[in-house]
């Protein structure tokens, strides 16, 4: 158990950094990504 959190801990510390460059890279279309998907899910949950 302690090998799968550390292994698991492991990939989520390389995938944070991983996707923090991205977005330093493309902040505005990841923004802007991540707001339609926010207001497609409200609209969803309105419907």
């Amino acid at each position: 158990m302690v090998l799968i959190g550390s292994l698991g801990t492991f990939a989520w510390t390389v995938c944070g950094q991983m996707m923090s460059r991205f977005y330093h890279q493309y902040y505005r279309i990841f923004n802007t990504v991540i707001t339609l998907l926010l207001v497609f899910a409200a609209v969803d949950l309105w419907r």
